[in-house]
């Protein structure tokens, strides 16, 4: 039977990295303040800390991954679902909301929480809210936020806990906002009317609080005010009535806090005058958050960490006389020296700039560091503290660098360089088409650059240990399982916590509040609103600014570090697929392009990709040009007689692995690789190679090469050629896009495989495997709209039925993709 209660509801997640995690455990957190519990478990739990059965009230959030994989976390609870022996009312006292997260670069776009639904509604599941479907291409918070905002009405009125006139207008998947028709405040609920202007004010006296409620509506020119008294379940609560007068048309602030613990504080003109106001918030049990900001500039004094003062006023209280010139409310009129600035990382426009702002929830604190100078500390412990690392396989191992190669010439748009990795030490097992993951750490440099900035230069090696603060409001708050106990802030930086990742909008959140100058707070507030969602998709998410980059461009702003940490995410490790068939040899070649990032869009710094920075910086002493197929042999040898030190990278592999070559070698290949997409292919081929020489009847294997210019970026030229004098590759097909009077091939990938579209048709129909590896976001889905192309024209059928053939090719293991953004 399923568990009955009035304010306690299932949350389940499955996460592969952690993003799925993170944002079920916001919604716990938010639904302490409205009065919920939500019982949170990871859905590789199942049978264990819940039985699904027994729920009549859940919300699952659940990544994708792979090819449109459930996470690991999350495949035993999909099994278990997919057993044909349930009923079609198995689950018919279920009631559910849900929310994917996915990445519409590529295919399967939030594949398992789709499937997932499917698979709830055919055993007899109901939603009692609107499933939403997030795109990290695009930005998770896009669906994520407003699906949130209307998650705590729906649980309620699902729970009979909200009034029946309570109502929540749906969104979609565009991301528009959820309209709430109440404000909570602790357990209070206060009514608004459409037009209506609510201040709340919360003062603390001795253990008593007194909560008053300003509400004003306007009645056409004038402003009349309106007193409405709300009760509270505190008995230390009382509430007092305060009646205010406005005169004049002047700039009034809304202030409302919603049911997800958002604040809003809207502004709206009707002349160029203001009102001064002044407004105090203190949360009730750290209920009551404390995002409030105005339209026009803050001066924010942080006193603890339960409340926020902000003084509003026309004349930029807290600003120097030459910064109240800019944010002066005549300052967006024609002609104005600000309005001709151009919109960038810390200036905005209108209508931004005049905009009311809801800003993110702030989670309590929870994080203690206690610096130890007289403790000794031992840092050759295991990475990031043992903990384990998603989607991995194996055990992590250390691999030794035999030889590293540059395949591009030095003129070449890219360099792109081919590794050799000693495994031979170990018990690792790859296959051809196989990836591993590299565990890299943060550019020293770049570590030391971020403590310097945070005043902490001095204090880089010193001993820290980390603990939970006693009194945290934070539900089940716990240390980072990656963050060793005992450590230095030094070590912490450079290898458990990604200090590049685009800091996330709760990040800057928190960062909001220890920022001195009131434009660069103002502006920052925009930047993790929602309101500004398109500033910080554009200034920060696109543009891959780092933490650094942030504290650069807003010089007032000194965090301190034990809250950064909480905002920073765990470093994760790198994916490169395998370029050769490891089975002889027991070593294995992993290529890559090493990427660049220039001093430009907000980047304070020029810098490289963080893993192929790291393995270009690693291995430069060693770095030589020539063929690929050099001998692994007299590599190793003179790597013995080296007196420097080996250089060594941690590795293992990784979960989730088809993107392998049939097992049966009549099978016929058709291989899409352009780029460094063409290396796992070179796995392929050596092992069709390997069955050849035994004498295995061999299928065709028809190749799809791209590069800029064969005289500078053509990789693995000579090995291909050689394949194809072999008969290994029965055709190879070569396309170039940046050479000046080529006619004689196509200029992408996809074109020159619509231009062959009878024959791969042809192979197609003889059982042909189709592999495409490489870019997601264009390549991928260019050459799927191809064999579209190429299926309709020779199939003779229409656009949607050709489009149902491809995705059928995908469910039946026919079309395999190993892509990345």
């Amino acid at each position: 039977m399923p568990v009955k209660t009035t304010d306690r509801f299932l949350l389940l997640y499955g996460s592969q990295t952690g993003q799925a995690q993170a944002i079920s455990e916001e919604i716990a957190e938010k639904a302490e303040q409205e009065g919920l519990h939500a019982e949170v478990h990871c859905l590789s739990l199942t049978e264990k800390k819940f039985n699904i059965e027994r729920e009549k009230c859940v919300v699952f959030v659940t990544s994708t991954t792979g090819d449109g994989d459930p996470p690991d976390t999350a495949a035993k609870f999909v099994r278990r679902l997919k057993k044909k022996t349930l009923s079609d009312s198995y689950l018919s006292h279920l009631n559910y909301a849900l929310l994917g997260l996915g990445d519409s670069n590529y295919t399967n776009f939030c594949n398992c929480a789709k499937s997932l639904e499917k698979r709830l509604t055919e055993l007899g599941a109901k939603p009692f809210y609107t499933s939403g479907f997030a795109d990290d291409g695009v930005g998770l918070e896009v669906v994520v936020e407003p699906w949130m905002d209307g998650l705590f009405p729906a649980i309620k009125s699902f729970l009979g806990k909200c009034e029946t006139n309570n109502t929540i207008e749906d969104f979609n998947n565009s991301g528009s906002s959820v309209v709430l028709s109440y404000v909570s405040v602790d357990s209070s609920s206060i009514r608004l009317s459409p037009n209506c202007d609510v201040v709340m004010e919360t003062h603390e006296a001795d253990s008593s609080l007194t909560t008053t409620v300003v509400t004003t509506s306007s009645i056409d020119s004038c402003m009349s005010d309106q007193v409405v008294t709300t009760s509270s379940v505190d008995n230390h609560l009382s509430d007092k009535v305060v009646t205010t007068s406005s005169v004049d048309n002047h700039l009034s602030d809304k202030v409302v806090t919603t049911s997800s613990g958002d604040t809003v504080v809207t502004t709206s003109s009707v002349d160029s005058r203001m009102s001064d106001k002044v407004v105090t918030t203190i949360s009730v049990d750290n209920r009551v958050n404390d995002n409030v900001l105005d339209s026009s500039s803050t001066r924010t004094s942080v006193e603890n960490d339960s409340f926020v003062t902000i003084d509003v006023s026309s004349s930029g209280a807290g600003l120097s006389e030459s910064k109240r010139e800019t944010t002066n409310t005549d300052a967006s009129l024609p002609g104005n020296e600000t309005d001709l600035q151009a919109r960038s990382l810390t200036h905005s426009l209108p209508p931004l700039c005049e905009s009311s702002l809801t800003l993110p929830f702030l989670p309590p604190k929870f994080l203690s560091l206690v610096f130890q100078p007289e403790e000794s500390l031992d840092l050759n412990v295991t990475l990031q503290n043992g903990c384990p690392f998603p989607s991995a396989a194996s055990n992590v191992t250390i691999a030794t660098v035999t030889s590293a190669k540059r395949l591009t010439t030095q003129d070449a748009v890219k360099k792109t360089l081919l590794l050799t990795l000693n495994l031979k030490e170990s018990n690792m097992k790859c296959e051809a088409g196989d990836a591993i993951s590299v565990i890299c750490p943060n550019p020293l440099s770049e570590v030391e650059r971020l403590l310097d900035r945070l005043g902490l230069k001095e204090k880089a090696q010193v001993p820290v240990l980390f603990d939970v603060l006693p009194n945290t409001k934070k539900r089940n708050a716990a240390v980072p399982p990656y963050f060793p106990q005992r450590t230095t802030l030094q070590h912490l930086l450079q290898t458990c916590v990604d200090i590049r990742d685009p800091p996330k909008k709760a990040l800057l959140r928190c960062l909001v509040d220890f920022i001195s100058d009131g434009i660069e707070k103002r502006r920052l507030q925009e930047l993790c609103s929602r309101q500004g969602a398109e500033d910080y998709g554009t200034y920060i998410r696109q543009a891959g600014l780092s933490l650094l980059d942030i504290l650069s461009a807003f010089p007032s702003c000194m965090p301190p570090i034990d809250s950064v940490l909480e905002h920073l995410p765990r470093l994760q490790p790198r994916p490169y697929s395998i370029c050769c068939h490891p089975a002889r040899s027991g070593l294995i070649q992993i290529c890559f392009n090493v990427v660049t990032m220039e001093e430009v869009d907000g980047r304070s710094y020029p810098r490289s990709g963080l893993c192929t920075g790291w393995l270009d910086s690693l291995t430069g002493a060693i770095q030589g040009d020539g063929p690929a197929e050099a001998s692994n042999e007299i590599e190793q040898q003179l790597q013995s007689l080296s007196l420097a030190p080996p250089i060594e990278v941690p590795v293992f592999t990784r979960t989730n692995q088809q993107f392998h070559p049939p097992e049966d070698a009549s099978v016929p290949m058709i291989l899409i690789g352009p780029g460094t997409g063409v290396a796992p292919f070179i796995g392929f081929l050596q092992q069709r190679l390997s069955q050849m020489e035994k004498g295995d009847n061999c299928g065709a294997v028809w190749l799809f090469y791209g590069c800029r210019h064969r005289k500078k970026d053509f990789l693995f030229r000579k090995e291909l050629e050689d394949f194809q004098s072999s008969g290994v590759l029965t055709k190879l097909s070569i396309s170039v896009s940046r050479e000046e009077g080529v006619t004689e091939c196509t200029k992408y990938v996809q074109e020159s495989i619509v231009d062959n579209g009878q024959s791969l048709v042809t192979l197609m129909d003889e059982g042909a495997v189709v592999y495409v590896c490489g870019d997601a976001k264009n390549m991928a889905k260019d050459v799927n709209a191809a064999f579209c192309t190429i299926v309709q024209e020779n199939k003779s059928l229409s656009e949607s039925d050709a489009s149902g053939f491809v995705m059928k090719m995908r469910l039946h293991k026919k079309y395999l993709e190993d892509v990345w953004t």
